[in-house]
């Protein structure tokens, strides 16, 4: 029996910019590398080349929002007050993940930065952390934003967005 819900990502965006990596780098492979989806990991984690790549595109096109560029940043673990970052939260990129539908159908499943920069006690920090050996865990950062179908029985995993009744 597999221990995880395996997902074949085929690339990665910041906002409209593809990390350039070649796609096995997401790939399935065993229990160890691949990505997958997981309710009992907390954020999202990519394995060091995925999240280098990914600061490099933040860091190429988004510097003139706080907590991105300079010696203190989301990406070296530093947290921001909310007073600095609330009123540029709109404008920082929301984060995608392209799977194929069952038809074959590109798909792309995005996770805004109101969920990615989490907000707790007065500060915001980034979900989105590097961790060894394996491509993409989708955690609850991710999985806050879809419903999720698990069938295990056919090996399949259907999602759709949470909508927000109150908007």
């Amino acid at each position: 029996m597999d221990r995880w819900y395996n997902i074949n990502i085929f690339s990665v965006q910041v906002g409209a910019t593809a990390l350039s990596l070649p796609q096995f780098i997401y790939a399935v492979t065993n229990d160890v590398l691949g990505s997958f989806v997981d309710s009992g990991t907390s954020v999202i984690l990519m394995g060091p080349s995925i999240f280098g790549a990914m600061v490099e595109v933040f860091q190429s096109g988004y510097c003139h929002l706080p907590g991105i560029c300079g010696d203190e940043t989301f990406f070296n673990n530093t947290c921001f007050n909310s007073s600095t970052i609330e009123p540029f939260l709109s404008q920082y990129p929301s984060l995608s993940f392209l799977v194929k539908d069952e038809s074959g159908e590109m798909v792309s499943l995005k996770v805004p930065a109101s969920s990615y920069l989490m907000e707790s006690g007065g500060v915001y920090c980034l979900g989105v952390g590097s961790a060894l050996s394996l491509g993409i865990i989708l955690g609850d950062v991710f999985l806050q934003n879809y419903y999720v179908a698990y069938d295990r029985d056919n090996l399949r995993l259907g999602f759709a967005p949470v909508s927000n009744c109150n908007a």
